[in-house]
């Protein structure tokens, strides 16, 4: 569990960002705790967020969802590079454009991405006993109206 500092606000609360990145926190950890556990404890969170997420779809080129990821291209690029050293991806010439490469899963990437799937969901139920369903719904329910 993460023991974070929880500094009121000048009202008495904390700062809503202090709240969301304590939420996130609790998330990363049990999220790294279940993947540690699995057959697939060399992934990282970010792997699945930045690359094997969009890859569920079938092959396509890094440059088709790299801007959708809130990170550097240089940081997507690692990560590619090492989903493909660990066997989770593969790369090859795109026949359309020599220069670009098609990603896609292998059967690793594809177990693992599942994984991922299922980890999401034990999490949301846990999280959905903790809270409460009407508590855990209203919570989705809001987050997913902002921008």
């Amino acid at each position: 569990m993460v023991d974070e500092q929880k500094p009121p606000d000048v009202r008495g609360r904390r700062p809503l960002s202090s709240v969301l990145r304590h939420a996130e926190m609790l998330f990363v950890a049990e999220f790294e705790e279940r993947i540690a556990a699995s057959d697939f404890a060399d992934l990282s969170l970010a792997h699945a967020a930045n690359v094997l997420r969009f890859l569920y779809r079938g092959p396509q080129r890094a440059s088709q969802f790299i801007g959708s990821c809130g990170v550097s291209k240089q940081a997507v690029s690692l990560q590619i590079a090492q989903l493909e050293k660990r066997g989770y991806i593969t790369s090859a010439p795109d026949p359309q454009d020599q220069r670009a490469r098609i990603l896609a899963l292998t059967e690793r990437g594809e177990a693992a991405e599942a994984e991922v799937q299922r980890i999401f969901v034990a999490i949301e139920k846990t999280w959905t006993k903790h809270l409460g369903a009407e508590d855990a719904k209203a919570l989705r329910r809001i987050l997913e109206k902002l921008p």
